[in-house]
């Protein structure tokens, strides 16, 4: 997934924001991740990647937190995107369940 450079410092500064914090995390903290993958939403592919990422770097006490960011990039973006996301998550639902259970 490289090349990808729009969006993509302020997508990683706004995940680890949620380090930051105990969980779960805030919507001040999980609102900007939802605004860029509303506006790299031609990059969706590359958002999703990289919230896997962080979900296979994460503890394990922020696992609860990722499911968060997924419902709120979900929702938020429906509206705006479509099932652009809710489709993509879906295609990696295996890869997150087995992040998620450890």
């Amino acid at each position: 997934m490289e090349g990808w450079k729009p969006g993509e410092a302020e997508l990683r500064q706004a995940l680890s924001a949620i380090f930051k914090q105990k969980p779960p995390p805030s919507m001040s903290k999980i609102d900007p991740i939802c605004r860029i993958a509303i506006a790299y939403v031609k990059y969706y592919k590359h958002v999703v990647h990289h919230i896997i990422k962080f979900a296979r770097d994460c503890a394990p006490e922020f696992r609860l937190s990722l499911l968060y960011i997924i419902d709120a990039v979900c929702k938020g973006t429906k509206s705006k995107c479509g099932d652009l996301y809710p489709e993509r998550f879906g295609k990696d639902a295996e890869i997150f369940i087995n992040i998620i259970l450890g």
